[in-house]
């Protein structure tokens, strides 16, 4: 009896026997890091956060359809007040008033006698699955010889997709949807 173990950020089953060699492999690696990909900005302003929000919603978006994603700040307070306020996970079509947000925290903060000095840190996490992928971003990232080439085939030949499972959330299956049945 064979037996297979299925990786769910590489969206894939491997034989028992070869899972560490797939943990070890580039590809798997690679994916492993863009699963739950965390940006950290700087003494953030806060004037500048709905900017710098909207500006990686809009990069990340070139890599992703869909993912969830979370905000976190680090503030700065008088009194050695330092405290780490955190957003709840929201899909990435959720728009955020920051601003807002982060100056009704330090008015809360400024009634308890603490005084704002800065926000030293955010960070943006996002987590993101393989299935949600574009098509763009997919064809970039490092794949098997076999698989690139069905890729080339079915750019060249898009009628093909009907021989694949439709209701699979791929972005192969995504990219060739016009087709029709």
């Amino acid at each position: 009896m064979t037996y297979y173990y299925h990786c769910s950020i590489c969206d894939k089953s491997v034989l028992l026997t070869s899972v560490n060699k797939h943990i070890q492999s580039k590809r798997h690696k690679y994916l492993a890091s863009t699963y739950k990909y965390e940006e950290v900005y700087y003494d953030v302003d806060i004037e500048e956060v709905d900017y710098i929000y909207k500006k990686f919603v809009k990069n990340h978006n070139k890599k992703f359809e869909k993912y969830t994603i979370q905000c976190h700040f680090n503030m700065h307070f008088s009194n050695n007040c330092l405290p780490g306020i955190a957003s709840k996970l929201f899909n990435h079509e959720t728009i955020c008033d920051w601003k807002g947000f982060l100056n009704k925290v330090i008015s809360d903060f400024n009634d308890k006698g603490y005084v704002y000095s800065h926000t030293s840190k955010m960070f943006i996490i996002t987590n993101n699955l393989r299935k949600d992928m574009t098509y763009s971003f997919y064809m970039s990232l490092p794949m098997c010889a076999v698989e690139r080439r069905i890729n080339i085939i079915l750019h060249k030949n898009p009628n093909l997709i009907n021989s694949f499972d439709r209701s699979v959330d791929h972005p192969l299956i995504r990219k060739f949807s016009y087709v029709p049945n």
